[in-house]
């Protein structure tokens, strides 16, 4: 039994975890507890496994996790905490944690998260680096500091969909030089500018914008010739008010938009 590397605890009716509970399997990589009823995770839960890469907790009734929950284990890969009822999370849960590559937090009830939870503080060096891709979707976020993502270089792929930001800080992207993929669908945003992508180095980003009322007039720079190639807008990821029949009160077009005109001004009501 030492030698299991993948557990799969799916779809039973765990209410809780109590401490160190699979420490008896020493090579143990991959532990799956979705789908169950889980509300409470003892703080020493994972201690044991020297080796664990990947936990998933995802679809249970969790809404706190301990402080550090995670430190003891070191070569954690993978965490996903989606589809629980967190409403706030602490600074610290990932501490320690510097090989890890991929975090889901969505469908939660999230509101706010610490500046500091993708980050150590200074006392203690560095942060997340490894991290390629960031799920945070379906919460009721409207806030993140400009500094949330800036220890995270090589984050690819970042879900903030279905949440409620209305605006975002300008230097919130900054940093971000390998992102790939940005989904923003079914925000509050009405508008998005430029600066807030001068970060973003000459390769393809995939940016998705549907279902925001943006005003896409403020949108103009995205039909810039030397713009077009690096960020991709495809039409099914357009906010709906950006490819029908008007555009925000000026009754222009998306397609008509003149991309040498003035960014952020809205051109004069045609038609």
């Amino acid at each position: 039994m030492i030698h299991v590397q993948r557990l799969d605890l799916d779809y039973n009716k765990l209410t809780s975890l109590g401490p160190r509970i699979f420490a008896v399997w020493l090579a143990l990589l991959n532990v799956n507890l979705r789908n169950n009823l889980i509300t409470t995770i003892d703080l020493k839960a994972f201690k044991g496994p020297p080796n664990l890469q990947l936990i998933e907790v995802q679809e249970n009734q969790i809404s706190s996790l301990p402080r550090r929950i995670f430190h003891q284990n070191p070569e954690l890969r993978i965490i996903t905490l989606t589809g629980n009822q967190l409403v706030n999370i602490s600074g610290n849960i990932y501490m320690g944690l510097d090989k890890v590559d991929t975090i889901w937090m969505g469908a939660n009830q999230l509101t706010s998260l610490p500046a500091k939870l993708l980050s150590y503080t200074p006392e203690l060096l560095k942060g997340l680096g490894e991290l390629t891709f960031v799920g945070l979707n379906n919460n009721r976020l409207s806030f993140l500091s400009a500094t949330f993502f800036s220890h995270s270089p090589k984050i690819e792929t970042l879900h903030l969909h279905n949440n409620q930001f209305a605006t975002l800080h300008i230097d919130l992207l900054v940093g971000l030089i390998n992102l790939r993929i940005l989904n923003l669908r079914n925000n509050q945003l009405e508008t998005l500018t430029q600066d807030h992508f001068r970060d973003v180095p000459r390769l393809p980003l995939t940016l998705l914008l549907r279902d925001n009322p943006l005003k896409c007039c403020t949108l103009i720079w995205l039909k810039h010739e030397e713009i077009a190639g690096t960020i991709m807008v495809a039409p099914y990821s357009l906010p709906v008010s950006l490819h029908g029949p008007v555009c925000s009160e000026n009754y222009v077009t998306w397609e008509t938009l003149d991309p040498q005109g003035p960014p952020g001004q809205c051109p004069t009501r045609v038609g």
